[in-house]
């Protein structure tokens, strides 16, 4: 009882530390992508205000998540430590010099010092959300079962949160979804045509799931590959990449598939381009009201 008290606390700090460093990562990230200097000087200015008073007080939760786990389960500690030492050590590596790139920047007057500490900071604030995602997908990959809905619903919140966020703007700040918006006709065909595809197709789905899940597949359908399937499998890809004989014995001409979608794919990506190119970009609010 006691234990499972504890291993409570541990995950209460352990998601304190996800919320709230995670808040700092993302700050890294967006200082990655803001721009350059002048582009860049309003998001950044941004930064330091949100992070500035926080950052350092955000990592308490991190140390304190590791004197719990090695009071309390050193038996889990050292056998995490010494497999995973590598990726450990490496988001430690960048969580310092993020701190150091942080610091600094702020304190340096010339500009190529502030664009190289600023640079530490933001690839830094990428490398250690890395560098830990490895090590806590290298601790739950034996244990599928819990980490597939979760991670489902984590990218589902990243989305959902998305459109929150955005919402009423289609395209920010210009377009809302009301000028926007196709005739009232069109939308409704479309909310007709959407729930039909939901009843027919979506039984379907799920049943195909389910018997996946299960196992209840044909082998003709699908068939599970597992370690003694690979040598086969290999040996396959071979041939497929071999010259095949022609039909008077000699080498006929080599099978390509893999050529043959980067071609398609490339078709593909062309004729969108030029669709468009015709169409002329992205409509804004004001080309909606003046057509």
């Amino acid at each position: 009882m006691i234990a499972d008290a504890t291993v409570a606390v541990l995950w209460v700090s352990v998601t304190l530390y996800a919320i709230l460093g995670g808040a700092d990562f993302g700050g890294g990230l967006w200082d990655l992508l803001a721009g350059g200097t002048a582009q860049g000087r309003r998001p950044r200015a941004l930064i330091d205000h949100a992070i500035g008073p926080v950052w350092e007080t955000n990592h308490v939760w991190l140390i304190f998540d590791l004197v719990i786990l090695w009071t309390a389960f050193s038996a889990a500690f050292a056998a995490i430590f010494s497999a995973l030492f590598d990726p450990l050590m490496l988001a430690v590596f960048a969580i310092v010099l993020r701190g150091a790139g942080f610091a600094f920047r702020k304190t340096l007057r010339r500009l190529p010092l502030q664009a190289l500490t600023g640079g530490i900071f933001a690839s830094s604030s990428l490398a250690a959300p890395f560098f830990m995602g490895t090590a806590i997908g290298a601790i739950a990959a034996g244990r599928t079962w819990a980490v597939r809905p979760l991670a489902a619903a984590a990218v589902a919140a990243v989305i959902w949160g998305w459109g929150v966020a955005q919402w009423p703007y289609l395209l920010p700040p210009s377009l809302t979804v009301q000028a926007g918006q196709a005739p009232g006709a069109s939308l409704a065909a479309i909310l007709a045509i959407s729930g039909l595809v939901a009843v027919l197709v979506g039984p379907g789905m799920i049943v195909l799931f389910t018997l996946r899940n299960k196992g209840k597949l044909s082998e003709e359908d699908e068939r599970d590959v597992t370690e003694a399937d690979l040598p086969g499998l290999q040996a396959a890809d071979a041939d497929a990449s071999s010259p095949q004989p022609a039909a008077g014995g000699g080498p006929g001409p080599p099978a390509r598939p893999r050529l043959r979608n980067l071609a398609f794919a490339a078709a593909g990506f062309l004729a969108g381009a030029a669709l468009a190119r015709r169409n002329g970009g992205t409509r804004t609010e004001s080309d909606v009201r003046n057509p």
